[in-house]
């Protein structure tokens, strides 16, 4: 009976043990600052929170949009952009204190949003370059700013 409860008690430490090791949270694809379907994420104002749409488009893949919602007047804006759930995005707001939303997708690049005259307007990163990137995403190492 001890060797099987003991036996028992070392898989169940096995298993908790191979279980924690699944994600890494100090790993900054984890970071809270990113946009996440369960993880809305709040501008540096604390104006907007930034949310995803979910849908399944014309070919049958997971979709989504991005829906930014002003805490102020209860407004929202629907991305233009449509992001695939099967490529890597990555969208966060500027570190830097200004309103500006940065999206990058793994299929159709790198997007600023940002409100000019109090619309919402999307960019390509290349009509924005003199903007600082926020320190997350250089942390991501990704190939962009290698």
């Amino acid at each position: 009976m001890k060797k099987t409860l003991c036996a028992l008690l070392v898989v169940i430490c096995a298993v908790s043990l191979l279980a924690s090791c699944g994600t890494n949270r100090d790993d900054p694809r984890y970071s809270d600052d990113l946009l996440r379907e369960d993880n809305p994420i709040t501008s540096s104002s604390g104006l907007y929170v930034v949310s995803e749409m979910r849908f399944i488009d014309n070919e049958n893949t997971n979709c989504f949009r991005m829906v930014i919602a002003s805490q102020a007047d209860g407004s929202e804006y629907v991305s233009d952009v449509t992001f695939r759930y099967r490529d890597h995005n990555y969208i966060i707001w500027a570190d830097d204190g200004t309103d500006i939303l940065w999206a990058i997708s793994g299929d159709t690049g790198i997007y600023i949003l940002k409100q000019v005259n109090g619309n919402w307007i999307e960019e390509s990163y290349l009509e924005n370059e003199g903007l600082p990137v926020p320190e997350l995403l250089l942390e991501l190492n990704l190939y962009y700013w290698r």
